[in-house]
């Protein structure tokens, strides 16, 4: 605005209301409420039985709930982002108790979660990481975790 560039504190802010801004949007293509939850609907499952359709539709909910988990990943990155820029420029001591933001995760087969510190690697670390969500599809894969799997 008016010819100023952004400071680092203020671009980690505005990175992290694009990744909320498009998680949300993702989440919101398909979601139904149960009580006063919502969860992604199963928009696999059909009426009629149509083994091709049926099959077609599973894959794009997988590759939706993917995506989502990896936006969410990506909100992680983006909040630890603002974190440490908080911490640069205006209080040296801000989390500084409670550590990074994690992420928890499973259960998986063996029955474990896990719990994973997601942060924007040195050289992800720029003015704007998140580069938007089409770009975000392929670039999840090269961050420091993904759930999604490459098409």
């Amino acid at each position: 605005m008016f010819g100023l560039k952004p400071s680092r504190s203020s671009a980690a802010l505005e990175n992290f209301g694009r990744v909320l801004n498009d998680m949300l949007l993702q989440f919101g293509g398909h979601t139904e409420r149960r009580g006063d939850d919502l969860h992604t609907a199963k928009f696999y499952q059909i009426r009629e039985w149509d083994s091709e359709r049926y099959d077609a539709l599973a894959e794009r909910y997988e590759e939706h709930c993917d995506l989502v988990r990896d936006l969410t990943l990506e909100l992680t990155r983006a909040a630890n982002y603002v974190c440490d820029e908080v911490r640069r420029s205006v209080d040296p001591s801000f989390r500084m108790t409670e550590g990074v933001l994690l992420v928890q995760s499973g259960p998986f087969e063996d029955l474990t979660f896990r719990t994973r510190r997601i942060e924007y690697q040195s050289g992800e670390r720029i003015v704007r990481p998140y580069p938007g969500i089409a770009d975000f599809r392929q670039v999840r894969f090269s961050r420091d975790f993904a759930f999604g799997r490459r098409p």
